[in-house]
């Protein structure tokens, strides 16, 4: 587990860039969109395989911790996109 956190960072930039490489070939780019949701389940596997249960337990009854994860994720969050939507996307009707 200690390598896998080690090379981390180089591995997720190296997803990214191949991501970039990849989707510019025309018969991915027309199935790309059958595979986020595969993917995207797989990153977050591999994502919470590394947190340990009873640390997350312990996490919830912090206050300070849960109060403000809410704050950003369901005040902070949707206020600062509506704001950079009002900024740079006025003139798109459908935003």
């Amino acid at each position: 587990m200690e390598k896998i956190n080690k090379y981390q960072t180089g591995v997720i930039l190296l997803a990214v860039v191949l991501g970039l490489l990849l989707g510019n070939l025309a018969i991915l780019e027309r199935y790309a969109s059958s595979f986020i949701v595969l993917l995207l389940m797989v990153m977050l596997y591999g994502l919470f395989l590394s947190i340990n249960i009873g640390e997350l337990k312990s996490a919830f009854f912090n206050l300070k911790f849960s109060v403000s994860s809410l704050v950003i994720n369901f005040i902070w969050t949707p206020l600062f996109a509506y704001l950079l939507g009002y900024l740079f996307l006025d003139n798109e009707l459908a935003i």
